[in-house]
């Protein structure tokens, strides 16, 4: 899914939103790919704060994102990182994301004849009106709000009828059914006749064992073929990216994410068979290490203690600004960006007292 063509409209698209808005971002491939290997570790090492990554703390810092970039300009790049470019938007709410579902059918040139199975991500009668026009079937569940105010009974009055209740609503060409069973199932399609009924099993409690279920014939052929979809939606949510963001379209991206490390992991599996997390460490571990840029060092060690005769003489310590990024100030531990002239090392003005006596 990441192929190297999009990899770079991304970065091509976030250096651009980053000057439309006055800013000079710079971002590089490195960058970008270090990026997504911090999103993959956050699978496995959950945190709740990503800035916690770069904490002073041994129990929730990781030495990993620390040696990749400073954390000023991670979080520099995730404010500007963008998949489309602003100046030509269109009316669609989501023309900054790829129409999934069509383009892997063109992508795959499915002939003509053929149905697709998805679940309720992308199912809508919309697509399926698409999926009429090239001669494909389509068959998914449907979310509420995408039902086009379809006068179905509210689910709760359903769920407590009989179960194996159904109700269902067709427009000649495709057809939306709603059933019963554990929960209330919406599903619809433009390829599947809502009869024969098919049987199904069920266990019932109350009645002390299973019995007979009619199951309308749409529901029967998504249970069919969705197996495989489901056994992925599992692997994906085991170890989901936990970095979030305020952009509306951040879950899309960081889905598309999350499902190239589990293909990726499906595809190793004909070479070498073995669990999921060891294999995402070892993704994570290149993504990250061979796109770590080696920074200058400081003009001062992070350990360094200015000798006693010199940090107590009283002469001369004036703060001045550090010419690199943030350090830990040698009194109070938090970040700044000053220290002391003469003792070269870090420290706020306000702290510049208690470093210097005795």
């Amino acid at each position: 899914m990441f192929t190297r063509e999009l990899l770079e409209n991304i970065l091509e698209q976030s250096n651009l939103y980053a000057t439309q808005h006055g800013r000079r971002l710079n971002m590089t491939m490195e960058e970008l790919l270090g990026i997504i290997g911090v999103m993959m570790m956050t699978g496995y090492r959950t945190t709740h704060n990503k800035k916690h990554l770069w904490s002073a703390k041994d129990d929730v810092s990781s030495v990993w994102a620390q040696e990749l970039m400073p954390r000023n300009r991670f979080l520099e790049l995730l404010q500007n990182l963008h998949l489309a470019d602003n100046s030509n938007i269109s009316k669609d709410r989501y023309y900054k994301g790829a129409d999934v579902v069509l383009g892997l059918l063109n992508k795959c040139a499915v002939p003509p004849g053929h149905a697709i199975f998805f679940d309720n991500l992308f199912t809508s009668l919309e697509l399926l009106d698409v999926l009429s026009d090239m001669g494909l079937g389509g068959c998914g569940t449907v979310r509420e709000n995408r039902l086009g105010g379809a006068p179905f009974s509210d689910k709760k009055v359903l769920e407590k009828k009989q179960r194996g209740t159904m109700e269902w609503l067709s427009d000649g060409d495709n057809l939306v059914v709603r059933w019963n069973d554990n929960r209330v199932v919406t599903v619809a399609t433009n390829c599947e006749p809502l009869e024969p009924l098919v049987t199904a099993s069920r266990y019932v409690k109350k009645q002390g064992g299973r019995i007979a279920v009619q199951m309308p014939r749409p529901l029967h052929a998504y249970n069919t073929h969705m197996g495989g979809v489901d056994l992925f939606d599992q692997c994906v949510a085991l170890y989901r990216s936990t970095i979030r963001s305020k952009k509306w379209w951040w879950p899309l991206f960081q889905w598309g994410v999350d499902a190239a490390r589990t293909n990726t992991w499906l595809l190793s599996q004909r070479h070498a068979k073995g669990p999921q997390l060891p294999f995402l460490r070892e993704l994570t571990y290149v993504l990250i290490k061979k796109n770590t840029v080696p920074r200058p060092p400081a003009s001062f060690s992070g350990r360094h203690q200015a000798p006693e005769d010199l940090r107590y003489d009283g002469l001369h310590h004036w703060p001045a600004e550090l010419k690199t990024r943030f350090h830990r100030c040698k009194v109070c531990n938090s970040r700044t960006n000053m220290s002391c002239e003469k003792c070269a090392v870090p420290l706020h003005p306000k702290c510049m007292k208690v470093y210097h006596t005795p």
